[in-house]
C-alpha cells in the first residue's frame, strides 16, 4: 500500500473522484434516533465497518415530578464499554423542568448552565470514533418519569482507507 497521503500531480486530477482520497469516502448526514425509555439516557453506537466523525449531539431533556436534582453530561465510551471521555454539568434540573441540550465539537468553552426552557450548549470531543464506540448523554439522578426526546445527531460517517 502506498504512504498516505499519495502525491498526485495537477494533470493526474481530473475530478473529486479521480482523488483517491478519505473524502470521496465519506458521507455526512443527520438522522434521528428513537428516543430512550423513560428513566434512560440516550446511547448511541458506530456501526461497523465505518468510523464517525460525531459533529453535534441535540436532545430535548423533560424532568419527572419527582424531586431529584438532575446533571446532565455526555461520555463516549470505546469498544470495549470503557469510559473515554465524559463531561456534566455542574447545575442541576430539576421536576417538571425542560432544557435542549446541544453537545457539539464546534462548542470549546465551559458548559452553559442548564435552565428551564433553556437551550444548552454544551463541549464534545472531536475525534472519529470508532466502530463499536458509542456516545450518549449520562444523567446523574435520572428518575423512571424523566424522558429524553427530539434525539437528532449529525454525524460524518467515513469508509477505512482502501485496502485496510
Amino acid at each position: 500500500m502506498a504512504d498516505y497521503p499519495a502525491f498526485v500531480s495537477a494533470q493526474q486530477l481530473t475530478s473529486p473522484q479521480a482523488y483517491s482520497d478519505v473524502y470521496d469516502r465519506t458521507n455526512r448526514f443527520s438522522f434521528r434516533p428513537p428516543p430512550p425509555a423513560a428513566g434512560a439516557d440516550i446511547s448511541i453506537t458506530v456501526p461497523s465497518g465505518v468510523y464517525w466523525d460525531v459533529n453535534t449531539l441535540s436532545a430535548l431533556f423533560t424532568a419527572g415530578a419527582g424531586v431529584a436534582n438532575r446533571l446532565v453530561g455526555f461520555f463516549v465510551k470505546n469498544q470495549d464499554g470503557q469510559t473515554v471521555y465524559t463531561y456534566q454539568t455542574t447545575t442541576a434540573l430539576t421536576a417538571n423542568q425542560t432544557c435542549t441540550f446541544t453537545f457539539s465539537e464546534d462548542f470549546a468553552t465551559g458548559m452553559q448552565t442548564p435552565a428551564n426552557s433553556g437551550l444548552i450548549l454544551c463541549p464534545s470531543p472531536k475525534p472519529y470514533f470508532l466502530p463499536g464506540w458509542s456516545f450518549g448523554t449520562v444523567t446523574g439522578a435520572i428518575a423512571a418519569a424523566d424522558q429524553w426526546s427530539a434525539v437528532t445527531t449529525w454525524v460524518e460517517e467515513s469508509l477505512p482507507p482502501t485496502g485496510e
